[in-house]
């Protein structure tokens, strides 16, 4: 089987391959308010915080509103409150994602998967993202040995997106020359941390309730391309 023309395709996994921030998000603006006195609405945290996560997100969180907000003690909880939603729902892939990553694969592309959400975290979605089996595309299989974390505690020294170390990480595994990847984001955080890593990005944003404002976006954040629709990718 030829290769695909990519040395690599890295993926983000939120907003991009699966349907999680339409409740995650809501989710953790809930936990901010009830637990920790934060209240955020929805535009704020689009347009401040999306696809941020781990102590970087914290950080900043404490520094813009006075919050003494500890990782140690909020990932765990953060974690319980979300595994609750997702074992109880399930997750929805975005539309054409799972049939489009079976004609990836078809293709011989190397893929991989680049989050900012922990490795407990991914793996969980990965499992309950629906209609896998439907379409021949099990994604824990898929993906296995190819996930790269922004908030992974085995490399405590990597940072998460806006850095590009999880994309350098990917790069260096594979051994592929960053210019010769390409990344899939849906946020302004990831792509430029994409970007940053010397990665070709594309933005996608099948999933943004503002198309035109989210392309605008991540154009503005160094995205060479916009993706509407997994139906329209063509990664040749």
């Amino acid at each position: 089987m030829a290769p695909g023309p990519w040395a690599l395709i890295a993926f983000d996994l939120d907003g991009t391959l699966a349907d999680t921030e339409s409740f995650s998000i809501p989710n953790l603006l809930e936990l901010l308010a009830n637990h920790y006195g934060l209240h955020l609405t929805t535009a704020q945290w689009f347009t401040h915080y999306h696809g941020m996560s781990g102590p970087s997100l914290l950080a900043k969180l404490n520094a813009e509103h006075g919050t003494t907000l500890v990782w140690e003690e909020f990932s765990p909880r953060r974690q319980a409150a979300l595994e609750q939603v997702i074992r109880a729902n399930g997750v929805a892939p975005l539309p054409g994602m799972l049939q489009m990553l079976r004609r990836v694969l078809a293709q011989g592309q190397q893929l991989a998967l680049v989050s900012n959400s922990n490795p407990t975290r991914i793996a969980l979605t990965l499992d309950y993202i629906n209609g896998q089996r439907q379409h021949g595309v099990l994604l824990p299989h898929v993906f296995q040995g190819h996930i790269f974390s922004g908030t992974d505690p085995a490399h405590p020294n990597r940072r998460s997106k806006p850095a590009p170390d999880v994309y350098l990480a990917a790069a260096a595994h594979y051994q592929a020359n960053p210019a010769a990847c390409l990344a899939l984001e849906d946020s302004a955080t990831g792509v430029k941390a994409a970007v940053a890593a010397g990665f070709t990005c594309w933005g996608y944003t099948g999933a943004a309730s503002d198309t035109h404002q989210a392309a605008a976006e991540l154009t503005a954040a160094g995205a060479s391309q916009i993706v509407t629709h997994w139906d329209a990718f063509q990664p040749a």
